[in-house]
């Protein structure tokens, strides 16, 4: 994976420190966006909202051959941003609205090549899910499938005709459940 240039570095920066007026907002927001919760244990919350920003993103860098999913997880979410209505009922709102909205289009456009990346890493990890579970999915049918076969050989080497007829109907459900069907065993 490509390391994250400086210019994306620092629009990032900006960015996460406009989006956002209040620090509790603030760390709302990265604790439910970074997976590695010890690196904000390493933020002085009482420093300026600035101050933390910028540490935040230097010790992502840092340590961006551990970190770089966290990272570009930031520059993802950020640059998603759309609403700052929540900043639209602060003391000059409307100003902090647009230097959000420019932060946010700044990174966006530094950053694009990453989010580009980051998109074809969620459709590679879709697909792959996918056909995982499609996988699993036939698996288990198979498996079933051969559990009714080895419970058809044991009907037919059954010796008693009213053992095998209730093996049949058990059978028979059993096959009609595995594929979907509707089965009603009530044959009296």
């Amino acid at each position: 994976m490509k390391k994250i240039s400086a210019t994306a570095i620092n629009a990032l920066k900006k960015a996460l420190a406009t989006v956002y007026w209040y620090k509790s907002d603030l760390r709302s927001f990265l604790y439910h966006t970074i997976s590695n919760k010890q690196i904000l244990s390493y933020l002085d919350w009482n420093d300026y909202k600035r101050n933390i920003c910028s540490r935040l993103v230097d010790l992502l860098v840092k340590n961006e051959e551990k970190t770089q999913n966290d990272l570009l997880k930031l520059v993802y979410e950020i640059s998603n941003m759309n609403d700052f209505s929540h900043l639209k009922q602060l003391d000059d709102g409307a100003d902090k609205v647009k230097n959000a909205k420019e932060a946010v289009a700044a990174l966006r456009k530094v950053s694009k090549g990453h989010l580009e990346q980051i998109k074809e890493q969620e459709e590679i990890e879709n697909r792959r899910k996918k056909v995982f579970e499609e996988q699993i999915a036939k698996t288990a049918v198979r498996e079933k499938l051969e559990e009714v076969k080895n419970d058809f050989y044991a009907l037919i080497s059954s010796n008693d005709p009213q053992k095998r007829g209730f093996q049949l109907e058990k059978l028979l459900k059993d096959l009609f459940n595995l594929f979907d069907l509707d089965s009603n065993l009530n044959y009296s």
